[in-house]
């Protein structure tokens, strides 16, 4: 009977310790990449394309991260002769994600502002504005999680909408 309590004592004593290191070893860090469909506004047309976005985040407490990232947004807009023409915007988003945890993930909204560089047919410009996004995301605290998300972003003369899926990976 003694031998039984000591492997037990054992047991849990090792338990304890590898808990305690798998948690120390948690960074509040994370990498997110999203894909998906934007539909994109300038000059009084608008089209339909697609988006991609690429970000890390560090996590300043369980409710709250800092994220930044880049992303690019393309589609083929019409001009006034009704041709379409390229557009291609890359913007570096700077923002702040609140989250709403639940059992097996999160409710978020985003919010902050943008660096921008969009070009349409021979047009560029370059400036900030801003960005903002609700989605949810499933997955636990450590490891891989998947998302949905819709999004808004403002490029100056242009602006986008957009559904994305995402996966991250957190660590």
């Amino acid at each position: 009977m003694k031998s039984w309590k000591q492997l037990t004592l054992a047991a849990a004593t090792f338990g304890a310790m590898l808990f305690s290191a798998q948690a120390a070893a948690v960074l509040p860090l994370s990498i997110t990449a999203n894909a998906g469909t934007a539909d994109v506004s300038y000059g009084g047309k608008s089209a339909t394309g697609y988006t991609w976005q690429v970000s890390g985040s560090y996590q300043m407490n369980m409710f709250s991260s800092l994220n930044l990232g880049y992303a690019e947004t393309r589609a083929d807009i019409p001009d006034a002769t009704n041709v379409d023409r390229e557009y291609k915007a890359s913007t570096v988003p700077l923002t702040l994600t609140l989250h709403a945890p639940f059992v097996l993930g999160e409710a978020y909204v985003r919010g902050g502002g943008n660096y921008y560089n969009n070009t349409y047919f021979n047009k560029e410009e370059d400036g900030f504005g801003v960005v903002g996004a609700v989605g949810v995301s499933i997955g636990t605290g450590i490891g891989p999680a998947f998302s949905v998300e819709l999004g808004y972003s403002d490029q100056g003369s242009a602006e986008s909408t957009t559904i994305s899926v995402g996966a991250s990976m957190n660590f």
